[in-house]
């Protein structure tokens, strides 16, 4: 099971003066998904998202907020698939592929 991924933004970011155009992606942990938990509940789905993002990539959340948003959707789904998936009929998490 992989624990990173590497992932190239179409347009960089910049951090401190500094563009970024690679990210290595880890996986989240359940301190992680808490935290981003406590997110949605208080600022929604979207903020959660990129709360997530920022975890996961190490990147400040302000940097995540710049992000072009065709690569932040892209992103979010290669961060998705560190997540496990529930089945609609029992809401049990399914195996990874």
């Amino acid at each position: 099971m992989t624990t990173e991924q590497k992932f190239t933004l179409e347009f960089p970011v910049k951090v401190g003066g500094k563009a970024f155009n690679l990210l290595t992606l880890r996986r989240p942990k359940v301190r992680d998904v808490r935290d981003v938990e406590r997110v949605r509940q208080a600022d929604g789905d979207f903020a959660a998202g990129i709360a997530l993002a920022a975890v996961v990539t190490g990147l400040p959340v302000d940097a995540v907020e710049d992000m072009d948003a065709a690569d932040f959707m892209k992103l979010s789904e290669a961060v998705a698939g560190f997540m496990p998936r529930a089945t609609p009929a029992t809401g049990e998490p399914t195996p990874q592929t």
